[in-house]
């Protein structure tokens, strides 16, 4: 599994993801970690995190930091990350079959901070453990994987991995001492 790491304001349940990915010797793929960014007319929208794997297809997940709070309505973020990236996908037709998407999509919630909540079987599933996420992968099963590397070559293009900031004072310092040289020759 090759975990691709990028911004996230979700530290501890994007580590355990990750965690629980990289010792997974039997799901090849990715995980990706704040990624993609997608682009709409709102400004960009962050997935939290992005598993693409041959067995599995494309799995979002929506990761909740901290204890259980009542007042996240997860089903509307499953939703809309679900919505966001299907209808980027859809837009290549490599990935479509008629009008249908040709890649298993779906989308959980990863709380690994909730005790006692998890619902595997729900429509809006919510994982809490590393046993949840188990039974959850169990059950979701991609038959027809042949658009495999092609949802792998249209996520990498829709995902802008971030360049770390350049240092600029550097070039500045640089430019300073040439140009002081030259005035004074």
């Amino acid at each position: 599994m090759i975990v691709v790491r990028g911004g996230t304001d979700k530290p501890v349940s994007s580590q355990r993801l990750a965690d629980y990915f990289e010792t997974r010797n039997e799901i090849e793929g990715y995980l990706y970690l704040g990624y993609p960014i997608i682009g709409t007319i709102d400004g960009g929208f962050q997935i939290d995190a992005l598993l693409l794997s041959e067995q599995h297809g494309a799995i979002i997940f929506h990761l909740i930091e901290g204890a259980f709070d009542e007042k996240i309505v997860f089903e509307n973020i499953q939703d809309e990350s679900y919505t966001k990236l299907e209808s980027k996908l859809k837009q290549h037709k490599d990935l479509t079959i008629k009008r249908n998407l040709a890649v298993e999509l779906n989308s959980v919630s990863f709380a690994p901070a909730w005790s006692n909540r998890s619902g595997v079987k729900s429509d809006y599933p919510i994982l809490v453990t590393t046993d949840d996420l188990t039974a959850y992968l169990n059950a979701v099963n991609w038959q027809d994987n042949s658009t495999y590397q092609k949802l792998v070559s249209v996520i990498q293009s829709i995902t802008t991995i971030r360049n770390r900031n350049k240092r600029g004072y550097v070039k500045t310092e640089i430019f300073r001492v040439v140009v002081a040289s030259t005035v004074k020759s």
